[in-house]
């Protein structure tokens, strides 16, 4: 009989805790929504780095993405939106 109670009261705490980490996790999702909307609407300039516009003049995409991910903490993603804007605008 205490086992069972044990287990029950075990339980509701553990779906106590995973309805407050759901809830985080909704709170960040919405929070990061947010900032994506702020940030398409600033105009944020990266510097730009010689090393990344130096390596894709050789042709070296890749080498420049990975450049740009060491230089300034970029994602994967961040850094190749970064290389193809100064790829744009290097050819313009």
């Amino acid at each position: 009989m205490i086992i069972i109670l044990i287990v029950v009261i075990l339980l509701g705490i553990a779906l106590m805790f995973y309805s407050k980490l759901a809830m985080v996790e909704e709170r960040v999702k919405r929070q990061d929504r947010l900032l994506e909307r702020l940030l398409k609407h600033m105009e944020i300039e990266t510097p730009v780095s010689e090393e990344v516009l130096a390596l894709l003049r050789k042709g070296k995409e890749v080498q420049a993405v990975k450049e740009a991910r060491e230089r300034f903490g970029f994602s994967l993603l961040e850094a190749k939106q970064y290389v193809d804007q100064l790829k744009d605008k290097t050819t313009k």
